[in-house]
């Protein structure tokens, strides 16, 4: 089961919480954490509006009431498509503590199936008014992959790609105690993972190209864009 997470100095309102890209002409902040639903003693007030972009199971909630009433809650449980949420999550958590696969092994199949719920949650994020977080459970490997995709999409770096990544140790005490008790699961991000994943993100065409087979209208890919507009 679960464990309630543990607190880390200078937490602000959500566990792994950081800036992913910040206000533009065209959209707010865009924030990336562990669910903001988890919470401790230490952690702030969060803010009274925000679109969650949560890409949990509903098996893996633990109180939507202690997020504010003026957040918008878009449910993306994008490890269904990859068989059976719940099944999955537990599944691949045990294969993982076991070295049968790697975290840049289940990247890569999300990248495959979960193609339209990505475009989803970018046209959400790119028709909202306001700030954004996303986030999973941990905010680290759900949250990992849409972090690229959207950091991509921005014009950034791999290399600053990787370094975003790699900050979520930063956290480690915090997200080894969701951890299921039991599971000898090690949560450290290394960077060869996440780089497995742009990789194979280059292989389908990039981040633009894959958004728009996936399902994202031009207009909203747009939004993302630091200068000219992209005809497709």
């Amino acid at each position: 089961m679960l464990k309630t997470p543990t607190a880390v100095q200078g937490a602000d309102w959500a566990i792994n919480l950081r800036l992913l890209l910040p206000a533009t002409a065209r959209l707010g902040n865009i924030y990336r954490s562990a669910a903001p639903d988890w919470r401790t003693p230490d952690l702030a007030t969060p803010p009274g509006q925000m679109l969650w972009i949560d890409l949990r199971a509903v098996s893996e909630y633990r109180g939507l009431g202690n997020v504010p009433q003026g957040w918008d809650h878009l449910a993306l449980d994008v490890m269904a498509a990859q068989s059976g949420s719940r099944a999955t999550v537990e599944t691949g958590m045990a294969e993982l503590a076991s070295g049968e696969i790697s975290f840049g092994t289940i990247y890569c199949g999300l990248l495959n199936t979960a193609g339209a719920m990505f475009a989803e949650a970018v046209t959400a994020i790119a028709r909202s008014e306001g700030d954004t977080v996303i986030a999973c459970t941990a905010g680290r490997d759900r949250t990992g992959v849409l972090s690229t995709l959207l950091l991509s999409l921005a014009g950034t770096s791999h290399e600053h790609i990787v370094a975003d990544y790699l900050r979520t140790n930063n956290a480690a005490t915090a997200l080894n105690s969701l951890v299921p008790t039991g599971t000898a699961l090690d949560l450290t991000v290394r960077a060869a993972d996440i780089e497995m994943a742009l990789a194979h993100l280059g292989n389908l065409g990039g981040a633009r190209r894959y958004l728009l087979d996936a399902g994202l209208a031009p207009e909203h890919l747009n939004a993302f864009l630091p200068a000219s507009p992209l005809h497709a």
